[in-house]
């Protein structure tokens, strides 16, 4: 299940397929697209889906639409077409520069791994040639 940060506006894409064979994708339809926010009833969204091309079609998500913790759960629907559906958790969002940092440590910690691997494989390799005689 992808996440989604709280109240951040979104775009998601929509790909609208045929009923009768559940794989045609099917452009030039008229579509709705209803969201539920942790667990209340279903709204159509605040934009309407845009069509793209060869059966995709694009919303794009509000602040509104996402500021609420839980799930959202998302259906499209057109005529002819099955319905899409698809489950959002919406999670608090992380403060500016959170994720940098992160990443930085994530960098940090993979050096110091790297480090303590490569020591230890290092000295090994001393001492198996100290015990053959060769000179460090």
């Amino acid at each position: 299940m992808h996440e989604l940060p709280q109240s951040t506006g979104i775009d998601l894409y929509i790909l609208m397929v045929d009923a009768a064979d559940d794989e045609t994708a099917k452009s030039g339809k008229s579509r709705t697209v209803y969201i539920s926010k942790n667990g209340g009833a279903f709204t159509t969204t605040m934009n309407s889906a845009t069509e793209i091309s060869r059966g995709w079609y694009k919303v794009t998500l509000t602040t509104t639409e996402t500021n609420t913790l839980g799930f959202l759960v998302i259906e499209a629907e057109a005529t002819g077409c099955d319905i899409w559906r698809t489950v959002y958790k919406v999670v608090k969002a992380a403060p500016d520069g959170v994720f940098e940092s992160l990443g930085l440590f994530e960098n940090l910690l993979e050096h110091v791994v790297l480090e303590a691997i490569l020591s230890n494989v290092g000295r090994d390799m001393v001492q198996r040639l100290n015990r053959r005689g060769h000179p460090p």
